[in-house]
């Protein structure tokens, strides 16, 4: 994990296909989600929208798979937020 940008983060799963990294990044987003956050204001929560992509055909390299995500993540945003949205290779 590390940050990439302001306010992005990539994870690397290695070896993982698609559907097992979305359900890591959908348990990301639940305990982010679930997550309370005391400020001078009171409590609140954070909410995280979130970009996965694979390697594959479409993919083949790590600059195109960090693309990919981030226009997923883009994607997950225009939405409605607080969501996880993949883009198969």
């Amino acid at each position: 994990m590390a940050r990439y940008g302001g306010e992005e983060f990539v994870i690397l799963l290695a070896e993982t296909e698609l559907d097992p990294a979305v359900e890591v990044a959908e348990r990301v987003r639940q305990i982010v989600e679930a997550t309370k956050l005391a400020t001078g204001r009171g409590t609140t929560h954070l909410t995280v929208s979130v970009g996965v992509a694979a390697h594959g055909p479409a993919t083949l390299d790590l600059e195109t798979l960090i693309r990919r995500a981030d226009e997923a993540m883009y994607a997950a945003k225009q939405a409605g937020r607080n969501r996880v949205v993949a883009l198969a290779s």
